[in-house]
């Protein structure tokens, strides 16, 4: 569904959020566990999105990027 590693969604996310949200505007995205470091480095190769932060669930696993257009 999502590609050999699970991120073909996540990248496409990512790649066209900037045309899509207004300077500030945030991105809230939920991935699966072991995708944290994925995720990260996607989002810091976008020249315009910053990652603000990775935030875990109840069971302190990292599960949500919130991103945000620069």
């Amino acid at each position: 569904f999502s590609g050999r590693n699970g991120l073909d969604c996540i990248i496409e996310l990512i790649a066209r959020a900037p045309q899509h949200l207004r300077s500030r505007g945030h991105l809230i995205i939920e991935f699966g566990h072991g995708q944290a470091e994925g995720v990260r480095q996607l989002v810091e190769r976008s020249a315009q999105l910053t990652l603000i932060g990775i935030r875990p669930d109840l069971q302190s696993i990292p599960r949500v990027a919130v991103i945000a257009r620069a």
